[in-house]
């Protein structure tokens, strides 16, 4: 997996704000960030729930943190922090 530096960061949120993607229209998006990440050697894939509705699921890396113990959808306060 390579890195991504300074300039591809903002290259890359200039593309995401460029796309058109208001609500019916966000596939645009998902298949944008599919093609960066597949650059990247990461597999990713979209899956189309609606017409222009779509979902970007892409997975790296193996297994689980090992410190994995908070709630999900939850604030989990550790060491005074959230």
């Amino acid at each position: 997996m390579s890195i991504f530096s300074n300039e591809d960061k903002i290259s890359l949120l200039k593309d995401l704000v460029a796309i058109k993607s208001v609500n019916g229209n966000e596939i645009e998006v998902a298949t944008y960030l599919k093609d960066v990440l597949n650059k990247h050697q990461i597999e990713a894939e979209v899956i189309e729930v609606d017409e222009g509705r779509a979902n970007l699921v892409a997975e790296f890396g193996s297994g689980s943190p090992p410190d994995w113990n908070f709630r999900s959808y939850g604030c989990s306060v550790r060491r005074g922090r959230c």
